[in-house]
Order: C-alpha cells, then structure tokens, then sequence
C-alpha cells in the first residue's frame, strides 16, 4: 500500500551523528615528544657537563708551521666546552697562516679536539737579488730564504715582481713573465715532466730559456711559441742523450744548436 502525500512529505528529525572526538596524545605524538624533550636534555648534558671540557687539542701533519701558532689562531681554549668554538670560523683562521693550505678540525670525544694540517709546498723557487722565495702551486709566496735550500723544484730567474712577499699571490698578477711561467709549469706538471726542470730564466729581452737537469735548453719567446711545439717538447725532454740548445719558433721546425 503506498503511502500518503502527507506521509511522504512529512518532516522526520535525523538522527545526529556522534563526532568522534580526536585524542591529542595519540602514541606517535607521544613518542615524538618524548624524543624532543631527550634531545633538548642531552643538548644541555653536553654542553654543561665537565666530561665535555676539552682537555686535549692535537695538531697532525704539520711538518713547518708551528702547532703553538695553529692552536693560538683557532680560538681553541682548553677547558671549554668542546661545543663552545665554531669548527667552520676556527679553520678559516688556521687557514690564514701563510703555510696552512688546509686546516679540518674534529671533535674527538668526550674532551680532545684533532686538527689536520694540509701544509704548501714549494712548487718552484723564484730568486730576485739574494733572496729566494718558496711559491706554491696556487702562486701563492709561502716562505722566503737567504741561502737556497733545497734543489728538487725549478729555480726561476729574471722576473720581477713589485712589493713581493709572503702571502703574495703572484698567479693573480696581470704580467706576461708571470702567466708564461705558469703555462709552461702546469703543462710540464701535467705531463709529468716537472721534476726534469732545473731553471726558468726571463732573460728581459721577452725570451724565456727553460733548463734541464743534463744542461739542454729550450728558447721561445712566448708561450704561443712552445705550446705549439708541445709534442715536439715532450719528445725532447724524454730523449735527452745530449746536452743541447733548441729554439722554439712558431710555425717554424725547431732550430738546433750545440752548447
């Protein structure tokens, strides 16, 4: 039997819905803040207990700078916190030593912190008068000498630098000696055929003489002049028999000469 137009239309109440109320603290948030409030406690443990203080500062791989002047400079104080220095501001300073190339700092817990020294070394001598200055591979001036002291890097003569001394990055000057240097250098370093190098000579009239260890020569008056005899160059070092003299000219056959 159907229904009726009244009973079809007649308004019935729904039924409300019970909204489920949400707990705040379920597990997970729980754990979270449990975890939180364990790392705000050690945080604090470690950066107020005495266990923490440093009681030990070691310095590795300095061979020439001076540990009392590396520690010095980093800020470093025993007794403090090992937590109390930036690493990152504290290896700047390190690295503005004239013979720190590098400087890494690690905590070693509970009290000792290492520093790891990377120390320049002389990629070649460069003489002016009597005094002979020890220059990185990067240019940079790390030492200088009265008396030559070692003979295992080239020895360059006949450039003049203004104002030089330690610290001075010579491969940042805008100079044609010093940009032909370092050309021919990276490219013998490259090949390694570095260590075979005695002497670089500007001799100031614009050419440049490159000696070798058995006495052999080779002069060009530019790097245009070498680099486009560079296979020619490797050949000659690697053949040496005898001591002789080559000139190096573009676009022209090298020109042989007895010393």
């Amino acid at each position: 039997m159907g229904k009726s137009y009244y009973e079809a239309h007649t308004y019935r109440p729904r039924k409300k819905r019970r909204k489920k109320r949400r707990r705040f603290f379920n597990p997970k948030s729980l754990l979270i803040i449990f975890i939180f409030i364990i790392i705000i406690v050690g945080a604090l443990f470690v950066t107020s207990s005495d266990i923490f203080n440093i009681e030990n500062v070691e310095v590795e791989n300095n061979q020439i700078s001076n540990k009392q002047e590396i520690i010095a400079r980093s800020g470093i104080i025993e007794g403090e916190n090992i937590y109390s220095f930036s690493a990152g501001k504290a290896e700047d300073e390190i690295e503005r030593i004239t013979i720190v190339k590098k400087a890494k700092i690690h905590r070693k817990f509970p009290s000792t912190v290492v520093i790891e020294i990377e120390e320049r070394s002389p990629y070649f001598i460069l003489q002016e008068e009597k005094t002979f200055y020890d220059v990185d591979d990067e240019g940079k001036v790390i030492s200088s000498s009265d008396t030559l002291t070692r003979y295992d890097v080239p020895i360059v003569t006949g450039i003049k630098i203004k104002d030089l001394e330690e610290g001075k990055k010579l491969f940042d000057l805008n100079d044609v000696q010093v940009q032909t240097l370092k050309q021919v250098l990276e490219f013998l370093k490259e090949n390694e055929m570095l260590k075979k190098v005695s002497q670089f000579y500007a001799d100031g009239s614009g050419k440049y003489n490159l000696y070798f260890e058995n006495g052999s020569v080779l002069q060009f008056s530019n790097f245009s002049a070498f680099s486009y005899h560079k296979s020619f160059v490797l050949y000659f070092i690697k053949n040496m028999d005898m001591k002789q003299k080559v000139e190096l000219i573009q676009g022209v056959n090298p020109i042989y000469s007895k010393i």
